[in-house]
């Protein structure tokens, strides 16, 4: 479909708008969306760079997109494959750096323009965030939905039968679509999706290069946002990321 036409419904909606991950990664975007809509609000959402990194690989095993035996060959592919245009899924590092992408946007647009919110504090004040953003917008800040709800979990399948099984639309959930509402049928599959894919541990020889490979990136981030990023830099980000999935 056209662009435009994804927001043909649009009548009177106080805001509209649409998400890319890759919006920060690619330099033209910045001054392309400037071009365009001068009063954009923008919204970025910045997980720990060496966490990413180590979720994209993850995910890219997850859906069979990664020939690498492990992390540490991933990243050592990383450049060659960048040079070669792969997209920006197998660019587990560069899409980490941060500070290079925001500070583009922060050259052409007012800050109070921008909001930068951590995945951290999504994750432990998902209301607080999401009232803060809805006041960004302008538009009611009464919030309802499911914040325990996870979508696109990262990992490693326990059973690949089960695996195949989830990826063939309403398979899994076709025996009981005449008793069970469609929503609940939904709500289950994601559950099974979610306990079918085991969580492995980071390699402990890879987070202290990734770390220097950022340390100059996030501590320029921290004065470009005003957060204190420390945690992400002194490691404890990655520390405490294997220490859940262990």
């Amino acid at each position: 479909r056209n662009y435009e036409e994804l927001f043909e419904p649009v009548i009177s909606e106080a805001a509209i708008g649409e998400a890319s991950v890759l919006y920060l990664y690619y330099p033209w975007v910045a001054a392309r969306i400037r071009r365009t809509i001068l009063d954009v609000k923008l919204i970025a959402v910045l997980r720990n760079p060496v966490e990413r990194a180590y979720s994209g690989y993850v995910h890219a095993v997850r859906d069979g997109r990664e020939s690498a035996l492990d992390f540490a060959e991933g990243l050592a592919l990383e450049d060659q494959r960048l040079r070669d245009d792969w997209v920006p899924l197998w660019a587990y590092k560069s899409v980490g750096f941060y500070y290079r992408q925001l500070v583009r946007y922060y050259r052409r647009f007012p800050a109070d323009q921008i909001r930068v919110y951590l995945f951290e504090d999504l994750a432990a004040k998902s209301e607080d965030v999401l009232r803060d953003v809805f006041g960004f917008l302008g538009v009611s800040e009464n919030i309802k939905g499911d914040f325990a709800a996870r979508r696109d979990v990262s990992g490693v399948a326990r059973s690949e039968y089960l695996s195949q099984l989830i990826k063939k639309p309403g398979a899994l959930m076709s025996a009981f679509q005449h008793i069970l509402p469609q929503d609940l049928r939904f709500k289950i599959t994601e559950r099974v999706k979610d306990w079918n894919l085991g969580k492995e541990p980071m390699p402990d020889d890879v987070p202290q290069q990734l770390i220097a490979d950022y340390h100059d990136d996030i501590v320029k981030l921290e004065g470009l946002i005003g957060r204190d990023l420390s945690a992400w830099y002194e490691g404890n980000g990655a520390k405490n990321d294997k220490q859940r999935q262990a």
